[in-house]
């Protein structure tokens, strides 16, 4: 009898898929980058997985992506990443056992002038908190950014926890930041909402007292009355509200 418990590294494909394989590998095995009728078959059963994959995972069929495996996934989505935000920051932290699909890209990463603080982890693999407390006292905050399922002691004690897709309740509750959604780029945009926001409730909070200081004088002068003040009232909601209107006007965010 065999033990297989390797599952996560390579799993038994199911019988429906072998039978599918066979088919395209037999019947329809045409480029689906070329023209003719072959091409545009095999090409719908890549826009039908895409379809069904993006579905499962709320993503959008564009942001589907189809590799020859992990290997090149990580190494796609690490130096990718990186490269792609590189203005925003060239450090990078990591724990120190990660799979080499993870730890090769890393070194590549610093031969290109990143910086990756790698992490060490305790006896069952978490990562150790003292480990964040001695990166934050030498870089500052740390945000970390997990997938709320197994790190949710790590996201407590980060300075800003960020935990993405639906993670454990613990996970949830210890986070500063919960983004029901794969998409990182929306932390971004989150972000300049909130900082927009912000500027608004502000600038809002100074034009009411600055209104209601005017108001105030003026019947002290004996120039408005309740009448006055109460248009004035009116005409302040109304104007702040206004204001209040141009974050959902902001293209940027959308």
């Amino acid at each position: 009898m065999e033990a297989y418990l390797d599952n996560s590294a390579t799993t038994r494909c199911s019988d429906k898929a072998a039978e599918l394989m066979m088919k395209l590998l037999l019947e329809d095995y045409g480029n689906p980058s070329s023209l003719h009728m072959k091409g545009v078959i095999a090409e719908k059963y890549i826009n039908e997985a895409k379809k069904q994959i993006a579905k499962t995972l709320k993503a959008q069929e564009k942001e589907i992506v189809f590799t020859s495996g992990g290997t090149e996934s990580n190494n796609l989505a690490i130096i990718g990443s990186a490269m792609a935000n590189r203005r925003a920051g060239m450090h990078i932290i990591t724990s120190s056992i990660e799979h080499a699909s993870v730890s090769n890209p890393m070194a590549y990463l610093e031969e290109q002038g990143f910086e990756v603080t790698y992490v060490d982890v305790d006896e069952f693999g978490k990562i150790k908190l003292d480990e964040l407390k001695k990166i934050r006292s030498e870089y500052g905050s740390v945000m970390f950014v997990g997938d709320g399922i197994n790190d949710g002691p790590v996201i407590a004690g980060a300075d800003v926890g960020f935990a993405v897709q639906n993670g454990s309740d613990l996970a949830i509750e210890a986070a500063d930041v919960v983004l029901m959604n794969d998409n990182l780029n929306l932390a971004y945009t989150a972000k300049q909402i909130a900082d927009q926001t912000s500027v608004i409730s502000k600038e809002n909070i100074i034009f009411a007292l600055v209104i209601k200081a005017a108001v105030m004088l003026l019947g002290f002068m004996g120039v408005a009355n309740m009448l006055f003040a109460v248009f004035a009232d009116s005409g302040v909601a109304m104007l702040l509200v206004l204001n209040s209107i141009r974050i959902l006007g902001k293209n940027k965010f959308r």
